[in-house]
Parts: C-alpha cells; sequence; structure tokens
C-alpha cells in the first residue's frame, strides 16, 4: 500500500455503488471474454502437475454449455444446487453457469459424510447434486431420503442412476439464453447458499446475494493491492 496511506480516512469514507441489476457471470466475465478474450483467466495445476489454462472467452463457451445442459434439465432461477467437488476447472465453471441461470450455488467440502449431506439437502430443498465419482457413494447411501432432488449429475464418469456431466454438456450451444431472455440479476437476488461449520449445533445457511461478487472490490483494492 502507497505511503500516507489513511486507513481510518478510507474507512470512514469508503463506499461502493450497487446497480439494480448486477450479475458477474455476465457483466465480468462475458465482458471480458468481448474485450480480453484470449487472455487467460484461470490456469490450474493438478496434483500430478499436469496443467489446463482456460482463457476467458473458454470461460464465457463453456459456461453457456453448461448453463443450457442444466436449463434442459429444468433447472431454474432460484433453484439451489449443491456443489460436491474438488477445485477442479469444472467447479469454477459450473459456478460461472449458475450464476447464469439466476440458480443458487451451494458450494460443499468435500469430507462432507452422508448424514451432512442429507441434512443440507433436506435443509435447503436441493433440488440438483453434482459430485465425483468418488463421493457418489455418499450420495447413494441416503438417496432414497432425498425427497427433493430431482437431478444427480457426475463429473468425471458414467455411473448407472448419474447425468454424465460432460457427455450432457457436449452438444449444448455454445451460446445461452436465460428463459424471459434477462441477462442479469437484481442486485438482492441470492447467489451463493453456506453452511456453517456447525461446531456448537446444526449447521446454519448464510446466504450471499449478487452484491457479494462486487463487495470482494474492497478485496482486490486493500487486500491484494490491485
Amino acid at each position: 500500500m502507497e505511503s500516507g496511506f489513511d486507513y481510518e480516512q478510507l474507512r470512514r469514507e469508503y463506499t461502493i455503488e450497487y446497480p439494480e441489476y448486477f450479475n458477474f457471470a455476465f457483466d465480468v466475465i462475458d465482458r471480458h471474454a468481448r474485450e480480453n478474450g484470449n487472455r487467460v483467466a484461470l490456469h490450474f495445476v493438478d496434483e500430478d502437475y499436469s496443467e489446463e489454462r482456460l482463457t476467458f472467452r473458454d470461460l464465457r463457451i463453456q459456461s453457456n454449455r453448461i448453463a443450457n445442459f442444466f436449463q434442459g434439465l429444468g433447472i431454474e432461477r432460484g433453484d439451489r444446487v449443491l456443489i460436491m467437488l474438488p477445485r477442479i476447472p469444472a467447479w469454477w465453471l459450473i459456478m460461472i453457469a449458475l450464476a447464469k441461470l439466476g440458480a443458487v450455488a451451494v458450494p460443499s467440502a468435500t469430507t462432507l459424510q452422508p448424514k451432512d449431506i442429507g441434512y443440507r439437502t433436506s435443509r435447503a430443498s436441493i433440488r440438483m447434486v453434482i459430485a465425483t465419482p468418488q463421493d457418489v457413494p455418499k450420495f447413494e447411501s441416503i438417496r432414497d431420503s432425498m425427497d427433493t432432488v430431482k437431478h444427480f449429475v457426475c463429473v468425471g464418469g458414467d455411473l448407472s442412476g448419474w447425468i454424465d456431466f460432460w457427455s450432457g454438456i457436449a452438444p449444448s450451444s455454445p451460446e445461452f439464453v436465460p428463459l424471459g431472455g434477462a441477462h442479469s440479476t437484481r442486485i438482492d437476488e441470492p447467489l451463493l447458499m453456506y453452511f456453517t461449520s456447525g461446531t456448537t449445533g446444526y449447521p446454519k445457511i448464510v446466504t450471499h446475494t449478487h452484491a457479494y461478487a462486487l463487495a470482494h472490490r474492497s478485496t482486490a483494492e486493500l487486500w491484494h493491492d490491485l
């Protein structure tokens, strides 16, 4: 941070302008895709040191395909989707796609056990779950009790009773038009739904709106010093 920086003054004066409509996926990711499409947006290094680079154009096209795929399954604005994936590129692509749909992402740690999954799916009325083959058995052990879940999607495997994620998005269009044609969401619409750790009782729901992404402007300016 530059010398002479007055934190107390900044704290008193700092404000963020919130528009009535905002959608990080359309207004930031897709904008970069139009203006800086070939720029690397995600550089992923796996445990075996294999690398994958995705440009902003890649993020736009792939998230559009995923959004079309999910929309075809009947996922609508406001539907809750539990994502139980390790931090692989599909995680980011799915998060962007759900924002475009106006659906609510419920990111969940891969360390969750069946009782944790069951509580979350019931408490949040989860409509779709997404997992890798490694975690599918956890869901299968309680599948009969997951009344609200309509779709089970597997990333990285073709398993009985589960929709193959990569096969599902392959035929989808790279252009996405949300139902109703609206390419944005109100700033106060829900975007993310987290569950607390539950160390002193049952986990509690914490919901963030689409303003959450704009709020991270302060993170970028004051923590990352951009």
